[in-house]
């Protein structure tokens, strides 16, 4: 981990250059991979501290998703992630919600719910969006077009800064998951009794 964060130090402080001056910054796809990867780390580690440690069996991360991390120099295939401008360059701050829905309307018996572990950190004028998913589902992105660049999965060249989101913006993507985890992923059976 530690020769993850020496490696997005300079990237970030690129961003944090860009953003101040307004200047234009070319991300080349191996940057936006690398950022994206240390936006994954970020939030998962701010979970697992979230948690403390009687409750880290309640994490939304499997052993399998910690060792595919491990042993990959790019992002899981379960996360998304999106880089944005924020319209105040003095925020700190970190957001999570970690989501599980019914996958039917009523319940399934012994079926797994889905599951959603979405984060925002929000960095001196620079937005990293994170979500986490069990399967590689077609979602919206959470920003406006334009105002969010995806880094993560099939990262490109990104052009930085993207027009500002507002913080209320930013809380929405995290809170307001509804558009891209609908409440059920298969009609109502209506010929189940309660």
């Amino acid at each position: 981990m530690s020769r993850l964060e020496t490696k997005v130090k300079p990237i970030m402080e690129s961003l944090f250059h860009s953003r101040r001056t307004g200047n234009t910054l070319t991300l080349p796809p191996a940057e936006a991979s690398t950022l994206a990867r240390w936006a994954v780390k970020t939030s998962w580690t701010a979970e697992l501290s979230g948690l403390g440690n009687q409750n880290q069996d309640q994490t939304w991360l499997s052993p399998h998703a910690l060792k595919q991390f491990a042993s990959r120099d790019v992002p899981p295939t379960v996360s998304w992630v999106w880089l944005a401008s924020h319209q105040d360059l003095d925020r700190v701050e970190q957001m999570q919600a970690h989501v599980a829905i019914d996958r039917t309307s009523p319940p399934a018996p012994g079926e797994a719910a889905r599951r959603l572990h979405a984060s925002a950190l929000v960095i001196n004028g620079i937005v990293l969006v994170v979500y986490n998913f069990e399967s590689r589902e077609h979602f919206p992105p959470p920003f406006r077009p334009m105002h969010g660049l995806r880094l993560w999965p099939r990262p490109t060249a990104v052009e930085f800064p993207p027009p500002e989101v507002s913080h209320q913006e930013v809380t929405g993507a995290i809170a307001h998951y509804g558009h891209w985890f609908p409440l059920h992923n298969r009609a109502f059976d209506h010929s189940t009794r309660i």
